[in-house]
């Protein structure tokens, strides 16, 4: 019988699990949860980018981003706009959709709430070298594009 526990599957979920409950405890501060930070750093790093296609701001667009369903980020986003952290507003370009955006709420703290995750990262990573951090990022950058380059899992 396998020992679970050098399972990589399970050990990559753990470590997942942890680092959010650590950012979801920093949060609770906030009073922001850990999906609304995803929804705000996702909104904020495409502003970064400077992507001027409406399109990409929309409820769909931002839930293929996040690797959500649209239902879960509708009810992410229902809740960011009643805390003030996002806002609708009618797309110009198709009345069907809306287009969310920050608010300034959520602007004036990003930098603080990155440095707060980053230090959480860095906490994680304890103990491990330089090397080795780089070796854990490329491992883990080459698991992300084989999932992207086969979404439904192995060839199914």
């Amino acid at each position: 019988m396998d020992d679970i526990s050098q399972n990589l599957g399970y050990l990559l979920s753990r470590v997942s699990r942890m680092i959010k409950w650590k950012f979801a405890s920093k949060l609770k501060e906030y009073n922001l949860t850990p999906a609304q930070w995803g929804l705000i750093k996702d909104i904020s790093v495409q502003e970064e980018k400077q992507v001027a296609d409406l399109q990409n701001f929309t409820p769909a667009m931002i839930a293929q981003r996040l690797y959500l369903d649209r239902p879960t980020v509708s009810g992410v986003i229902d809740r960011a706009v009643k805390n003030g952290w996002v806002e609708r507003l009618n797309n110009p370009e198709d009345r069907r959709s809306q287009i969310i955006r920050l608010t300034g709420q959520s602007r004036s703290l990003i930098g603080e709430l990155n440095c707060l995750g980053n230090e959480i990262m860095e906490y994680s990573v304890t103990g491990l070298s330089a090397q080795e951090i780089n070796m854990l990022k490329m491992f883990l950058t080459k698991m992300i594009h084989n999932l992207s380059e086969d979404p439904e899992g192995v060839h199914g």
